[in-house]
């Protein structure tokens, strides 16, 4: 149709000006057959309209990361460099916040799980990044990173936007976490049974990007594991919280393949206010 409008001006202007002139009325077409849905969504025409999500939960945030390993990696060398540096990314720019925030988790463990070992790790443990052993789990200051494919963000969304990445920023974790060696019946809010494998997080994760690289440059999100991470062939659940995005939730899913490498995605949704 498009074409047949053309033809009797195409005898009359340049080949040149005749297709400015089509890719205008394309556009112009192609805009006027947009239309909105009732989920902000655009839609080619009416019959694009999804069904009704009214009772369904919105974000207007939303993350995924990706990665691949072998056997996760809890210390990225050279180790306690690679701690500090995390720690003054996210905020913690000197030995008593560090130690501050190796406090908070402590506390954390001890209401959620019932693990009150906070006298048994001392300020200097905190600040180095020491693991302490404590029989039955280990408490250890950790920057997790993955040799085989490095965790990373391919996918992040805002409001009506979203972002694939072929060249997708790194993300860092950085935690006082708990590594938990024998099968152990813990108590606290959670009152459930920990079994060898399992990890508890208290940390952030960080984006490492430059602005023109992502949606917000570099980003850090708190996190926290109100369950346990299990890391081969299992999955992980907990709370993220940011100071604009506000407190969203995260989602690990962990697929151990047959030649034994594990596949980790993790999403996580900052739910619309």
């Amino acid at each position: 149709m498009l074409s047949r409008i053309f033809n009797n001006r195409c005898l009359r202007v340049s080949r040149s000006m005749c297709k400015i002139g089509y890719i205008e009325l394309l556009v112009l077409v192609l805009s006027s057959s947009l239309m909105q849905t009732s989920h902000g969504r655009m839609g080619y025409n009416g019959r694009c309209i999804v069904n009704s999500t009214a009772h369904v939960e919105k974000y207007d945030r939303v993350f995924v990361f990706v990665g691949e390993f072998r056997e996760p990696g809890f210390k990225r060398q050279p180790w306690p460099d690679t701690f500090i540096e995390l720690n003054k990314l996210a905020g913690r720019t000197s030995r008593s916040k560090i130690i501050q925030e190796g406090r908070k988790a402590l506390d954390y463990y001890k209401i959620r799980y019932g693990i009150d070992v906070s006298h048994l790790v001392t300020d200097d443990q905190l600040y180095n990044g020491e693991d302490v052993a404590l029989g039955d789990y280990t408490f250890s200051p950790t920057t997790i990173y993955f040799d085989e494919g490095p965790y990373r963000l391919i996918i992040e969304s805002e409001d009506n936007k979203a972002h694939y990445y072929r060249n997708p920023p790194e993300v860092s974790e950085v935690a006082f976490s708990v590594l938990i060696h024998n099968e152990l019946t813990v108590g606290g809010t959670f009152n459930r049974t920990l079994y060898p494998g399992d990890i508890l997080g208290y940390g952030e994760y960080i984006i490492k990007t430059p602005k023109r690289c992502s949606m917000d440059g570099l980003t850090v999100l708190h996190l926290v594991n109100t369950g346990p991470v299990r890391s081969h062939g299992g999955n992980g659940r907990g709370i993220v919280t940011h100071a604009k995005y506000g407190t969203g939730s995260l989602q690990l899913s962990f697929v151990k393949n047959d030649d034994g490498l594990t596949k980790v995605t993790n999403v996580l949704r900052f739910p619309a206010n």
